[in-house]
């Protein structure tokens, strides 16, 4: 015998925003968006000490592993040079 419970989900409607923003955009998507782009600038500035902060790593998003190590190889050889 399967039992299967029905829930209801609502969004509380009681309230107002005190923010004018669209479709509360602070509470749904900024979030997110600002953690990716921390963890992106994070290893972009780890690799970046490679060189000791000289030269900027060439990172574009998605960072792969193999971009990653591809940019610290890239810019190893540029500090032999």
């Amino acid at each position: 015998m399967i039992f299967q419970k029905k829930f209801n989900v609502e969004i509380f409607k009681e309230g107002i925003n005190k923010e004018k923003v669209v479709n509360k955009a602070k509470t749904t998507g900024e979030p997110p968006l600002m953690l990716a782009m921390s963890v992106f600038y994070a290893i972009k500035d780890a690799v970046a000490s490679v060189g000791n902060y000289h030269l900027a790593p060439e990172l574009n998003a998605p960072a792969t592993p193999e971009k990653i190590l591809m940019s610290i190889n890239k810019i190893k050889n540029q500090i032999k040079s």
